[in-house]
């Protein structure tokens, strides 16, 4: 394998490492996981806004329920009193029906408000279990994927460093001089440093080369610039003479 072929296949293996670092990259902010990531939030966030929703709604009816015990209690006192003769004067009495009545009213009114206060906390209870059903299936399904982006990574990981330690050998084949004209290329025209050349064709720029520099292609080893765009000239094994 000629020089040229040699960084040739340098700057291809270079293009693939850089493929792969791009790859891990994309891998690492993977648009999925962090969609996963947010929805799982979310959820948490719904979780613990509901259940702070709940221990309020509770309080809520716990009072509601004091209340109608004593409204339970201050009824009972009442009919003990009326129905126990200890009050006899009819203005009292007719005082104590009023109370009642009163209280009869409080109660029922009390008690509707109490029922669908539990309606309330049991609907809420629900809408909790369904979040929280959710809420672990995404972690399940956060888990698999983070495994999987962990499995993808350990490989891009594997084929990073053979193309690195193939790299490094294709540069200690390399002469030295020859290698740091191609990095001084590189810094202007990326991983399309060596160009191909078919037809009397730069694949490269897409411009035709004069015949004489086309004729010196077939003298091995020998370096040669695109007349264009500079690019390293490799002559296409479909267009070397056969």
């Amino acid at each position: 394998m000629s020089n040229i072929e040699l960084l040739k296949e340098l700057q291809e293996t270079e293009r693939n490492i850089q493929k792969i670092k791009q790859l891990y990259t994309d891998l690492q902010s993977s648009k999925e996981l962090a969609d996963k990531k947010d929805g799982l939030n979310r959820s948490k966030v719904f979780i613990e806004k509901k259940e702070e929703e709940i221990v309020t709604e509770k309080k809520k009816l716990r009072r509601m329920e004091l209340k109608n015990e004593t409204i339970d209690e201050e009824l009972n006192e009442i009919n003990s009193s009326l129905y126990g003769g200890e009050v006899s004067n009819t203005k009292e009495l007719l005082q104590m029906e009023k109370k009642i009545k009163v209280l009869s009213g409080e109660k029922e009114s009390l008690e509707e408000l109490i029922l669908s206060q539990m309606e309330k906390i049991e609907e809420h209870e629900k809408e909790l279990e369904k979040e929280k059903l959710k809420e672990k299936e995404q972690k399940a399904d956060l888990e698999k994927l983070v495994a999987r982006i962990r499995e993808e990574s350990k490989k891009l990981k594997s084929d990073y460093d053979n193309l690195k330690e193939e790299a490094e050998k294709l540069k200690s084949q390399i002469p030295l001089e020859q290698l740091e004209r191609y990095k001084r290329l590189k810094k202007s025209l990326g991983f399309n440093v060596v160009a191909d050349v078919n037809n009397g064709i730069c694949l490269g720029c897409q411009v035709s080369l004069s015949s004489s520099l086309v004729g010196r292609l077939y003298t091995p080893d020998i370096e040669l610039n695109c007349e264009n765009c500079g690019r390293i000239l490799l002559l296409s094994k479909t267009g070397k003479k056969v």
